[in-house]
């Protein structure tokens, strides 16, 4: 069944995790603004870093040959051939079979090397036939899936032949592997395939080819899920890394305990590789412009018009990343995306406040109330003013406040009003301050009413750097927002206050699922949430 506008234009956000995308990612990928800033081609091994939503898996896609040689990728520079990009996941199911079970541990660490191989041996050829494929610059072409390869034939008369050929014996080897695991009693007619295999047929192909600079980049995502042996060899992987192919990682934050290598020297930063914290460079200048470009190319894929928004420009190209960089750019991606998902002022909130005629009530009675605490003689009426609406607001917790007078309070707000040196607007900055915590204050009880968590650049603090959370928050909204027009869409500040409020609470229940220490990570981010609740209630703010 076809979806109506609105709910294609939710489901195209739904898919915000690269898993759902496929390997090939190049039409799909915005490039991140620090991306200039790593060097992806060096021969130093890379240790990349992020938290979920930071987009680790994205960016290794993107890196793969699976992307960078695609289909839909024309004129393709031939120094791609200098770092040809492999990427590999840690299956956690598997790869912790591979342990005890009656079998020596030595045993397992040569199986799970073999099994490293046989799928390295596997992407190798893959890629020497996507390459083959490629669309590259002035229609050269590089058939590197005809090259008649010999010198794993040693191991077997299997092992020889074209990219193919050898693609389909790497895969039945592949298959026996893991037939062995699943029957440990046929580990030991396990022909295993040792390290070499990788350098000696990457060799082959660049004296064959007479193409020096062919390099492979290996990119092993989610390392943190390997067991510690499993760790340790890829670890002296890293540290024996040199052209022809380099051994790189990704992980969680923290997710790297180990340093040992399975030799008797260990990894040493800097030395053996770098390091680049995604969530680090994310939290730089330019998030607010990558969020918007990644929630319109998404869109765009319901609705073409969002592509005019990047006109002459591709989101996926380095050479055009300085024209994303030029402030006329920048101001028309932010205007479309306020558009899209407008917010209001803290004037606008003060409105709403002064609009609602029991939410008026409801500053009226506070102000009351702080003055009877008082004992003071000084009408309500007083200390509300409508040309002065968010200094009114701020006055009903001012006066809950034991150093502050009513009088004092109610002789600044009348030097407000004529312009004078008042604490409201001068270096105290009470409206500054307070004015946030006090319209909380009386929206305590009418929190579906308000509008506070809406506007695009209010999704993109709650986000806080993280892109999964923004596009979550940006379905749900897309999600409950009444549709009037399929032109100049707008959502609806309620619609998107609502819509933070439900996605917050599916991401809080979520914590518990973050083994090994969800349940105790939620419990204390409910502690965290109660004590920011607790101090919210104090009327004195």
């Amino acid at each position: 069944m076809e979806l109506n506008y609105k709910d294609s234009l939710s489901a195209v956000l739904a898919n915000n995790r690269s898993e759902h995308i496929g390997m090939d990612v190049w039409d799909e990928f915005v490039l991140p603004y620090f991306y200039k800033k790593i060097d992806f081609n060096s021969s130093l091994p890379l240790r990349i870093e992020g938290g979920r939503g930071s987009g680790k898996t994205m960016l290794l896609r993107y890196l793969s040959y699976h992307s960078r040689f695609s289909e839909k990728r024309k004129n393709i520079p031939t120094r791609e051939l200098e770092a040809i990009g492999i990427y590999l996941r840690a299956d956690t199911q598997f790869l912790r079979q591979l342990q005890k079970r009656g079998i020596e541990e030595e045993k397992w660490h040569s199986v799970f090397s073999h099994y490293t191989n046989t799928c390295l041996l596997t992407e190798i050829c893959n890629s020497l036939i996507k390459i083959s494929k490629s669309s590259f610059h002035d229609g050269e072409e590089i058939k590197l899936d005809r090259l008649n390869l010999k010198s794993l034939k040693v191991y077997g008369d299997k092992f020889s032949g074209n990219a193919h050929e050898l693609l389909e014996a790497f895969r039945a080897e592949r298959k026996i592997c893991e037939l062995a695991v699943a029957n440990p009693r046929l580990i030991d007619e396990l022909l295993i395939l040792p390290d070499s295999t990788l350098t000696d047929i990457i060799k082959e192909i660049i004296d064959e080819t007479k193409i020096e600079k062919i390099k492979f980049k290996v990119y092993f995502d989610e390392y943190e899920n390997l067991l510690k042996y499993q760790q340790l060899i890829i670890n002296t992987r890293m540290k024996q890394s040199e052209p022809p192919i380099i051994f790189n990682i990704a992980a969680k934050l923290n997710g790297v305990p180990y340093s040992e290598t399975t030799g008797s020297e260990s990894l040493s930063y800097k030395h053996d590789y770098t390091i680049e914290n995604l969530d680090y460079h994310l939290s730089e200048n330019y998030f607010e412009c990558f969020a918007a470009e990644i929630l319109f190319l998404r869109l765009s894929k319901s609705d073409q018009t969002y592509l005019k928004i990047f006109e002459n420009i591709k989101l996926n190209s380095v050479s055009d990343l300085d024209k994303r960089l030029e402030e006329s750019y920048k101001e028309r991606l932010l205007k479309n995306a306020r558009f899209l998902l407008p917010g209001k002022s803290h004037e606008e909130l003060a409105e709403e406040i002064f609009s609602e005629p029991k939410l008026f009530k409801k500053l009226k009675g506070e102000i009351e109330a702080g003055l009877k605490i008082k004992s003071s003689n000084i009408k309500a009426d007083q200390l509300i003013d409508k040309n002065n609406k968010k200094a009114s607001i701020v006055i009903s917790s001012l006066l809950f406040r034991k150093k502050l007078s009513p009088e004092e309070i109610l002789e600044n707000f009348e030097l407000l009003k004529i312009g004078g040196a008042n604490k409201f607007s001068g270096s105290t900055s009470w409206t500054q301050n307070f004015f946030i915590g006090s319209y909380l204050k009386l929206l305590r009880s009418f929190k579906t009413e308000s509008t506070f968590y809406a506007g695009f650049e209010v999704y993109v603090h709650l986000s806080n750097g993280n892109m999964r959370h923004f596009l979550e928050l940006c379905r749900t909204a897309f999600s409950n927002f009444s549709i009037k027009s399929e032109e100049n869409i707008s959502l609806d500040y309620r619609a998107q206050h609502i819509s933070a409020m439900q996605t917050s609470e599916i991401l809080f229940r979520e914590i518990s699922s973050f083994m090994p220490y969800g349940k105790m990570l939620k419990t204390f981010c409910g502690r965290i949430g109660e004590i920011f609740g607790l101090f919210q209630e104090r009327n004195s703010q």
